[in-house]
């Protein structure tokens, strides 16, 4: 009884990943972190500058620091879409 229940278990854990995987459902992409990094890499040169801001001063710099290079990366969208 106790083997079933966990076959039972293993076999609806696989259904429900085939069901609800990035891979299989359609206009859901995957990622490897990159653009992550690099978004991260953009905004440790604003650590120091705002260390010493009060936070909704640091909240200003930080959104136009965003904004900026959202910016950047859509003007340059182009030229990785072939």
């Amino acid at each position: 009884m106790v083997l079933l229940k966990v076959a039972l278990v293993f076999f609806c854990i696989n259904v429900v990943q085939l069901t609800y995987s990035p891979r299989v459902i359609s206009s859901c992409g995957l990622t490897d972190g990159e653009a992550t990094e690099r978004l991260w890499s953009y905004l440790r040169r604003f650590a120091k500058s705002t260390k010493e801001m009060k936070p909704s001063h640091r909240v200003d710099v930080l959104t136009s620091a965003l904004l900026h290079y959202a910016s950047k990366v859509r003007s340059n969208l182009g030229k990785f879409i072939v």
